[in-house]
């Protein structure tokens, strides 16, 4: 039983299963104790400490869970991770020389949770859970209303300039576009940078539409009429350009 004695016992295998509930996972006191119980109870009850084994089997709770906290010490433990969609390609050797493969973005066990009914999943449980739980990946940081704040990145105008602005991205979304392929775009996509032609000619439209504004306050932002003589002088220098 996770943290009772194991007094007077011994073993050459020890398989330790979901160490902690789930429920229980955010309280820092009890993972803790799971954690140090690991270390003072199981490890020193391997009959041979060289050819002896420690099997832990559990699904990801949280980032500084007994697996995390493992797999973040200076001992050299084989992780075997098995994300409920792939994140990437695997291949894994089996016994007898037979090879599993899988590709990214399929699911683990298809016949019994298909993309779709994860997908559903997630939506239901929420992005940390689904990804701790089903992509054995923990995030590190999340508040609570599971939503990230920035400066992302929209797409591009009707004029082909780059957009942006500053809003709140729900996890679910971010994780239904990078796991399952939902949406045109990253809705958290950090803004691209302007080639030097966009930006020369961003900035010439801005300055010919000031100037027709001075005359017509209902002018609109557009290309101007002769664009390429404007972004000649421009290129050329002050004095040319606004001589035109």
């Amino acid at each position: 039983m996770v943290g009772g004695l194991l007094v007077g016992r011994g073993a050459d295998l020890i398989v330790i299963d979901d160490p902690i509930a789930p429920a229980r996972v955010h309280d820092e006191p009890r993972r803790r104790a799971v954690n140090k119980w690991f270390h003072a109870e199981v490890i020193q009850r391997l009959n041979d400490k060289t050819n002896g084994a420690v099997i832990v089997v559990m699904q990801r709770l949280h980032h500084e869970d007994l697996c995390g906290h493992l797999l973040s010490g200076e001992q050299p433990w084989v992780h075997l991770n098995l994300p409920a969609i792939a994140v990437e390609d695997e291949e894994w050797r089996l016994s007898r020389g037979r090879v599993m493969t899988r590709r990214k973005g399929e699911a683990l066990a298809p016949a019994i949770d298909s993309r779709v009914t994860l997908f559903r999943r997630m939506l239901d449980i929420g992005a940390y859970n689904f990804g701790a739980q089903y992509q054995q990946k923990p995030f590190v940081h999340m508040n609570d209303e599971e939503v990230r704040c920035g400066y992302f990145a929209e797409p591009d105008d009707e004029w082909g300039f780059p957009q942006a602005a500053f809003y709140k991205v729900p996890e679910r979304k971010i994780m239904a576009y990078e796991l399952f392929g939902v949406g045109k775009q990253h809705p958290a996509r950090p803004p691209r940078r302007m080639t030097t032609e966009e930006w020369e000619r961003y900035a010439v439209w801005t300055m010919d539409y000031q100037r027709r504004r001075i005359e017509d306050q209902n002018a609109e932002w557009g290309p101007p009429e002769n664009e390429a003589a404007l972004l000649a002088a421009y290129r050329a220098g002050p004095e040319e350009y606004f001589e035109i």
